[in-house]
Order: structure tokens, then sequence, then C-alpha cells
């Protein structure tokens, strides 16, 4: 999903909108209901998905209204969701690897030449290496509680990766990839041993 929504034009906004979704409080989700949808029904597949991730994880109408707001160019679909909430981004939780991620998303908004972190993500992407590698990052941090920060982390790579010099280069993808990979590494570092998954973007550093 990090990688999808840094790929939509307004890709920086719609990671603050996500990343707010998850870090609703349990007022803040009161205090937006009631409310009567009025999301379209004919939809693009890749905001379904979106839309139908955060509803698995709880979130209230509105706020799916509020992302597929950004996501269609709509505003009007998010006015109780901005008349409601504090228009003040949500505050990543503080954790073991919280300076490490600022200083990786910093690096990822200030970089300029791509070529090396596309050459070794490629060089390491043949057979099912990188794929089986994000996998047990993933489930260490489904097994450790850790989904949501980890989501909310990889949602600031798409924020850096959408403001990033990346955003227009023909290999974004595999850009994308390594840096997400990336992250996932640090999420995960006091359970697996993720420095395959750094390998790439520490080859571009």
């Amino acid at each position: 999903m990090a990688i999808q929504l840094a790929q939509h034009p307004r890709g920086a906004q719609l990671a603050d909108v996500v990343d707010r979704v998850l870090a609703l409080t349990p007022e803040e989700l009161q205090a937006l209901s009631p409310y009567d949808g009025s999301r379209p029904d004919d939809l693009p597949d890749g905001l379904l998905a979106v839309l139908e991730s955060l509803a698995r994880e709880g979130a209230p109408e509105s706020a799916l209204d509020a992302v597929a707001g950004v996501w269609l160019g709509r505003p009007e679909l998010a006015e109780h969701w901005d008349r409601v909430l504090s228009p003040l981004p949500a505050v990543l939780p503080e954790t073991p690897y919280a300076e490490d991620l600022r200083v990786l998303l910093e690096d990822v908004t200030r970089k300029r030449s791509w070529g090396r972190v596309v050459d070794a993500h490629v060089a390491r992407r043949g057979g099912l290496a990188w794929s089986t590698r994000m996998h047990e990052a993933c489930r260490a941090a489904q097994e450790a509680g850790r989904e949501r920060e980890a989501a909310r982390a990889q949602l600031a790579a798409a924020r850096a990766l959408s403001l990033s010099t990346a955003k227009g280069h023909p290999d974004f993808h595999a850009i994308a990839m390594a840096v997400t990979a990336c992250v996932q590494a640090l999420c995960t570092k006091d359970l697996i041993d993720g420095s395959a998954l750094r390998e790439a973007w520490l080859a571009g550093a």
C-alpha cells in the first residue's frame, strides 16, 4: 500500500490522511460518529483496496470518505473529517528505531541520484529473495503486535517517496521497494536479521 500511495499524484497528502486514520483515538472515533456516508459507488480498484484494508482496521465511514476524497480530488468528501479533527498530523510513535527511521526518510527526501539503489535492487530481485525476506519481516511485526506501528512507518516512507525526486524516476517502483524494505527491516531489527532488506538502499547511500 505504501508504494501505491507514493505513486499517486497526491501521495503525500494521502499518506497523511491514512496515517491519521490509523492514529485515531477512542475519543476521536466517537466524535466522528454519527455520519452519513456520501462516497460514490464506482471507485478505482486501488482505492477500494486501501479502503478495504482500513475498514478491516476499524476505520469509521467518515475516515474512509476522507481518504476517498483525497484520492479522487473531491475535498467535499472530507468535510466532516476536517470539521471534527485537528489539522495537525499525528506524531509517529516513539520506538527504539524512531531516530534511524527519521534519518532514513530525511535521506530519501534529499537524495538526487538513484542509479546505484536501482542497480542494487535489480541485482537482488531475481528469484523470490526480496519477497521472502519482506514476508518474514512483515510476519515478525505481526507476531510481535506491531502491525499498526509498522504500517505507520511505511506511510511515513510513502510520504517521503512522494516528496522526493524518485517520484518521476522511470524505476520508481524499484526505488520504492528498496526504501520500504529498509523501513520494514528497521521496524523489526530486534526480532529478525533484516540486513538483506537494507542492502539495496545502503548500496546507493
